[in-house]
């Protein structure tokens, strides 16, 4: 072989798992194929296909070899794949864990060498049988799945020393598994078990015992005999005594009884002298004995979390000591003996009352990891260099303003949290991007001069020519000025400003116009303070519009921010109307407050509530409810004084300027000289006002760097810390996590403003003017006009028209691309690729009411045969401005492949999300609600797919919601579906929609009443059907009699997600269901005879398994005689007479049906004239056009009405 083969072949035997499947994928598509690689299929010994989305190659068989197989996490195992695999006879280590597995074929040969099988996280309902013959087999995981009971051909597993069965609805011991003697390994976590059975002693070789988050109402007392147990987990049970006979667990090294009620340390663990990890933690334990220090090989000790209230004086005693937690126990002081604790490697001390870092905790020189989040510290000692061997500080949520330097000398250090603190030195702003930045900091700060920097944002907000231009210039010139109706603000003017020395302010100043409020939702931040401007003039009027609107908007975007109160045009006033308005403010003001505080009370009230009033959704109420205090206790930070100016003669100015000044002092940064110069150099630039931006590059020149010393190196890492700073501080705008905007520096924010200027503006028409350059040089007349057309009309611009708005910019192509990828990352606008350019859409700018060619693809009511799942998202009064706007462009990333089917307009979109489901996204318009609603609605023909649509973009409207407005109060709903078909208004709306969408196939759903007061319907996320009492009819008897072939072969389809609903819906039991699922040819109506004898809504409950399994068609049939009860006599008529046309019935038939004495035995005579003496096809035609003609019949009587 010469050297390239050996090259060739060297490399494939050690290809990856991606270029593996690569050469699978192209066998398949032709076998005969030879390219590289393919020599050595043969020869693979292990191969990992665990991406969601891969498909598994059939020409897997073809790996004969192969020992080690994952295909964990996808979703196309089915059958035939099965199958496949599981003829790999070489297979020794085989993963096909969450892959939705709900059998495996009985007749399927088993991989005689198998040793580890992992079938977790799929939907088995028991072991399948084709296991128990793994004569090989060592480890199995089946943990996770609906398994409830353990066959007892499972102990011909001779080999088997490790069985994961945890996560099952198992409910009591499984007792065959007692058989399997060689068991080393058993895990029941979670098996709903409440007793342990004494033949437990049979598993002579057991070691590991997980018994956890079960119901065991005491220690199991037969435990004691298992001399070989080494870990045994019981935690989160129902124990309060230990009893003394656990001494004689002579070899147990971990134990874990944590979130159990023991009242006392069990005093028998401590003769528990192998023991090496005690788990005590949330628990009710008061007091550590002294006879603890017994333990002498204990390593991990955790009491967190238990009724403790000071620190155990007796642990300190225990050298052995290598972990330990004693977090939530609400300690304030640690004692200096904890320097005896010479071993120690972990410390968790979070939680507590902690005042200050102790300094004997520098002292344990072997720590590794220290948890101090969440305490009261004020102050990191200097002597915390001595711990050379630290890895991880957590010192979130304290009351740090300093750091001393000597963090910088801990060489191990790799993880430094500091969130939530108020960090001087460092800047917080630097703490928070983690242990180098750190460190580079205090580098620089020993090496040249400390300066101390005040900065502030500004944010001047409030109504169109409220005098907020004026203000600003008054403020920051020194000199009255009063500004012009041509030189209204168009969206925002940035003015740094320094009022003293060493404070800096930067001031936004924001136009007043509707369009114009996107632009200051992106600054507003908590470290800003916001002004709100308005006409002393006009708020007695008009207070919600001056201030109101404006408080609500800044509180939703940002709680935390403060918030100045500023009044203009004083000197049209006299002192005397002055003093009345501002009694007339501050009361509009106090009851605005109020209003909002009894809102949110009213609010929490309601949730708790719900919450006493639906046991089973406890848990999402209380989430609700969490949110709802917390809004509660942090009410909007409105300054107490309302400043009333005058930008005539700057009366009150003076005052305005003194608290500005004070608040920027409030916050201070101490940075390194270094830093400041480059600052400078950045804000010199800013001031010059010649680069609409900064490159990296730029700053490589200004800072003597060359490039070669930017190559991700300290240098360039050094830039960045300045960079992130300012960023944060709202300086310049850079993005690091974006590779093209990470080589610019947004440092003129007015340049953003500006670009923004040109596309939001309310007189945007006035500007679009052909005969005015650039348009001629880059439009013919007819193609601008169009342009125009589309910017007024559709809020579309294109990627040439936009070169033209921003043309005096003179960006070249990559700082055009870096702007319009700024504008995606503020998500201001979506892109779409055309094929000669792409187009940028606004929706901002949109002012089309609905277009007509939406109604015929998203018809107002969906069809017979589509689901549609609505979410909505409810605001008091009015959604927050912008949020629809942001919502239309986040969403546009789930449409793929199917973007260019969008249709946008003023107040919603709709688009394809595949070729069957579709998306409908609508903001209610402003006076048709009386609150704000953002409606979700998802429609397709396959309910499984519009579910998981409708989930996984609801969930991701609910993340931006959060992080774009946390302070705006919302509720969120589930729109009943009967009344969407119905058309009903209002409609009925269901709480915690997520939880609802979020219901596993197997699980009973939790139907709602509809309408509440006086059901007459139940319903779920896409499925309803009527209330109804008594045993089944004979008309619901019939319907499942007809399509009793149907029926049973989709029930043979999805035994679990059917059978299994229908068992924890007590509709029918256990043992119907084992019956049920083991039918064979002959026995089809045994199911039928299980539901006959069942109440009515037990046939509506089936159907509802069977459309939620994927199943629609056969619930539709099943379904049609319903609908045919409700049409009038004179209906019904002409429904048989249309049937008679189709020949699908005879005039004899139409004779035999109406001579039954009532409607549903006349349907049901229906029915069965349909059915009977047809074979399958002729009865599916005529069921098909009996479907047609019911639909084109209640279409018709509806239009009627």
């Amino acid at each position: 072989m010469g050297l390239g083969s050996s090259l060739m072949q060297s490399f494939f035997m050690r290809c990856s798992d991606q270029e593996k499947l690569d050469i699978l994928y192209k066998l398949d598509e032709d076998p005969s194929y030879q390219g590289p690689g393919t020599d050595q299929v043969e020869t693979w010994t292990q191969l990992n296909i665990t991406e969601p989305e891969c498909r598994i190659p059939n020409s897997i068989l073809r790996c004969a070899k192969l020992k080690v197989l994952n295909i964990s996490n996808n979703e196309f195992v089915e059958k035939d794949l099965i199958l496949t695999i599981f003829s790999l006879e070489a297979l020794e280590d085989l993963d096909m864990s969450n892959c939705n597995i709900t059998f495996i074929p009985p007749e399927i040969g088993m991989p005689q060498k198998l040793r580890k099988l992992n079938l977790s996280g799929n939907q088995l309902p028991a072991i399948p049988l084709p296991l128990c013959d793994l004569v090989a087999l060592e480890e199995l995981d089946l943990r996770n799945n609906n398994i409830t009971a353990i066959t007892p051909e499972v102990e011909r597993l001779c080999k088997l020393t490790k069985i994961d069965i945890s996560r099952n609805p198992l409910e009591e011991f499984p007792l065959t598994i007692l058989n399997n003697k060689n068991l080393e390994s058993l895990n029941l976590d979670g098996a709903s078990i409440t007793t342990v059975p004494l033949q437990l002693e049979q598993l002579t070789n057991l070691s590991e015992l997980n018994l956890s988050n079960n119901t065991l109402g005491g220690f199991p007392l037969s435990l004691f005999v298992l001399e070989t147990l080494e870990v045994l987990d019981l935690s989160n049970n129902n124990i309060a005594y230990v009893p003394p006979e656990i001494s004689q667990l002579k070899n147990l090294k971990e134990l874990n009884l944590s979130l159990n009620w023991l009242e006392e340390f069990p005093m028998a663990v401590c003769e528990l002298v192998t023991l090496e990890t005690l788990d005590l933690s949330t628990t009710n334990i008061t007091t550590v004995p002294s006879q603890i220090t017994e333990l002498k090989n204990l390593k991990k000790l955790s009491l967190a979390l238990s009724k403790l209230t000071e620190f155990p004086m007796s642990v300190c005693e225990m050298v052995t000591l290598e972990t330990l937690d004693l977090s939530g126990i609400n300690i304030t002081t640690v004692p200096p003996q904890i320097t005896q604790l010479t071993n120690l490697k972990e410390l968790n001390l979070s939680d507590n009352h902690l005042e200050e870092f102790i300094i004997s905790l520098c002292e344990l020189v072997t720590l590794e990891t220290i948890d101090l989040k969440n305490n009261r510290i004020s102050k990191v000692p200097q002597q915390i260099e001595q711990l050379q061997k630290l890895k991880i500080i957590e010192l979130d949520k304290n009351e740090l303003t300093r750091l001393p330097s000597q963090v910088r000398q801990l060489s191990s250090l790799s993880k430094f949290s500091l969130s939530g603190n108020n960090l001087e030195q460092p800047p917080q702003e630097v703490a928070e991007r983690g242990i180098e930045a750190i460190k580079r900091y205090f580098d620089d700060l020993v090496k040249t001069e400390e300066t101390s920097s005040f900065r502030l944002q500004v944010q001047v907000i409030g109504e169109s020519c409220a005098g907020k231009t004026s203000l600003v210039k008054t403020l920051t010139s020194g000199s009255p000025f009063l500004t012009r109706q041509a030189d209204r603000t168009h969206v925002m003017e940035q003015i740094p400003w320094s009022p003293k020395e060493d404070v800096f302010l930067n001031i936004n100043d924001f136009g007043g116009h509707d369009v114009y409020k996107v632009a200051h939702n992106f600054f507003i931040t908590k470290e800003a303070v916001t002004l709100i401007v308005f006409n002393l003039q006009n708020i007695s009027l008009n207070y919600q519009a001056a201030v109101g609107s404006w408080i609500d908007s800044v509180y939703s975007r940002a709680p935390d921010s403060a918030i100045l109160l500023v009044g203009t045009h004083a000197d049209c006033l006299s002192s005397e109307e002055v003093d009345k308005v501002k009694r007339e403010l501050s009361n509009a003001l106090s009851s605005h407050l109020g209003d909002m505080a009894s809102s949110f009370r009213a609010r929490f009230e309601e949730l708790e509530k719900k919450s006493q009033d639906k046991e089973s959704l406890k848990l999402e109420y209380k989430e609700k409810m969490l949110r709802i205090e917390s809004l509660i206790q942090t009410p909007p930070r409105v300054d107490e004084l309302l400043f009333v100016i005058s930008s005539k003669n700057r009366h009150g100015v003076a005052e305005l300027e003194e608290v500005l000044v004070r608040k920027s002092r409030e916050k201070k940064y101490i940075l390194p000289e270094s830093w400041l110069q480059q600052v400078e150099h950045i804000e010199t630039a800013k001031r010059s006002k010649q680069d609409p931006f900064l490159t990296l590059k730029f700053l490589v020149n200004m800072t003597g760097l060359k490039a070669s010393q930017m190559q991700g190196g300290e240098d360039a890492q050094r830039i960045e810390d300045v960079l992130s700073f300012l960023h944060a501080t709202g300086a310049v705008l850079w993005f690091r996590d974006k590779p093209l905007l990470k080589t610019f520096i947004f440092h003129r924010q007015d340049v953003f403003i500006d670009i923004l200027k040109a596309i939001l503006r309310h007189d945007i028409g006035s500007i679009l003017v052909y005969d005015s350059d650039p348009f001629k040089q880059k439009f013919t007349l007819e193609i601008f006009e169009s342009a125009k057309r589309d910017v007024l009309r559709r809020g579309i611009i294109s990627r040439t028209m936009l070169e033209c708005l921003w043309r005096r910019f003179n960006f070249g192509k990559q700082g055009l691309d870096a702007m319009l990828e700024l504008l995606e990352k503020f998500e201001i606008c979506y892109v779409v690729n055309g094929v000669d350019e792409d187009k940028y859409h606004f929706p901002w700018l949109l002012d089309e009411d609905l277009p007509e060619g939406v109604s015929s693809s998203w018809p107002a009511v969906p069809s017979r045969d589509e689901s549609q799942i609505t979410t909505e998202l409810h605001f008091p009064i009015t959604c927050p401005t912008g949020l629809y706007e942001m919502a239309a462009v986040h969403l546009h990333g789930h449409l793929g492949q199917f973007k260019a089917t969008r249709t946008d307009w003023k107040h919603g979109f709709y688009a394809k999300l595949d070729n069957q489901s579709q998306i409908c996204l609508k903001r209610e318009v402003p006076g048709a609600s009386s609150n704000g609603v953002i409606r979700l609605s998802i429609r397709g023909n396959d309910p499984i797919q519009v579910k998981k649509y409708s989930l996984r973009i609801f969930q991701d409207l609910l993340s931006l919601t959060e992080k774009e407005c946390p302070g705006s109060p919302r509720d969120e709903f589930l729109v009943c579906p009967h009344c969407v078909h119905e058309e009903s208004i209002p409609p009925t709306l269901f709480d915690i929609p997520v939880t609802l969408l979020s219901v596993p196939s197997d699980s009973p759903v939790p139907y709602h009443p509809c309408p509440e007061e006086e059901p007459r319907f139940m319903a779920s996320a896409d499925f309803y059907y009527p209330v109804t009492a008594g045993k089944m009819t004979e008309l619901h008897y019939t319907s499942l009699e007809k399509h009793l072939v149907q029926v049973v072969d989709d029930v043979r389809g999805s035994p679990q997600e059917v059978l299994g609903r229908l068992v924890k819906a007590d509709v029918i039991t256990e043992k119907e269901k084992e019956k049920t699922s083991s039918l064979v040819l002959g026995e089809e109506d045994r199911l039928v005879g299980f539901l006959r004898r069942k109440n009515d809504s037990a046939f509506y409950i089936f159907c509802g398994a069977l459309h939620d399994s994927g199943h629609v068609g056969t619930v539709q049939l099943l379904r049609l005689p319903d609908m045919a009860v409700m049409l009038s006599e004179d209906n019904f008529k002409e429904l048989l007479q249309r049937l008679h046309s189709k020949d699908v019935i005879t005039q004899s038939d139409i004779d035999a049906v109406m001579r039954e004495p009532t409607k549903p035995s006349r349907v049901s005579a229906l029915v069965k004239k349909l059915r009977d003496g047809k074979n399958s096809p002729e009865a599916g035609r005529a069921f098909g056009q009996f479907r047609d003609a019911l639909y084109d019949e209640t279409t018709r009587l509806k239009g009627l009405y």
